[in-house]
């Protein structure tokens, strides 16, 4: 699959550049759970877009859910949420912001690109409604609204950037991702 992708973002001369946004400054900011969050910016020869992005902490290499409570822990966690680097190793006479930190690496374009086409599907809706009752979404919601709203954002920036023949070809890839 990662090789068909590769073939298609070559084909489609699809690169994407990633920026590291702060916890504190990305939309999830007020979420109970922390992200990490990026800006990314998709370009291919008709345009480019910018989407923010959002990866869970699990995504922190070496991550350990059973220390996820442990006050180091998440000491740790916050600081590589709000700076970009993650250290897990733990030591009493050396602050872990100090030694051993490593940049988180950058999301995969893969991942990236699912994410959005699974957004594009908007399109295949004829209005909120129908999309709102598919997605299990409330119809009568302003939430699900401003949802819709920015999938069909999403939807149309991506079409305009990629041109046309592209979907089936990406959603084929990516069935099973």
């Amino acid at each position: 699959m990662e090789t068909q992708f590769t073939e298609f973002a070559e084909k489609h001369q699809l690169t994407a550049e990633f920026k590291f946004v702060p916890f504190s400054k990305s939309r999830n900011k007020n979420e109970k759970h922390k992200t990490i969050n990026w800006e990314v910016t998709l370009k291919t020869p008709r345009g480019e877009m910018t989407v923010d992005y959002a990866q869970g902490i699990g995504h922190l290499s070496d991550f350990n859910h059973a220390k996820s409570k442990l006050v180091w822990y998440v000491e740790r966690i916050d600081h590589a949420v709000e700076h970009g680097h993650w250290n897990n190793k733990f030591s009493d006479y050396v602050p872990f912001y100090t030694k051993g930190k490593k940049n988180i690496p950058d999301p995969n374009l893969m991942s990236v690109f699912h994410s959005l086409i699974t957004d594009s599907e908007v399109l295949n809706y004829g209005c909120f409604e129908d999309w709102a009752e598919n997605f299990g979404y409330d119809t009568d919601s302003r939430e699900a609204e401003k949802i819709y709203q920015a999938c069909l954002k999403i939807a149309l920036k991506l079409s305009n950037i990629m041109g046309k023949n592209w979907e089936e070809e990406a959603q084929e890839i990516l069935a099973d991702y």
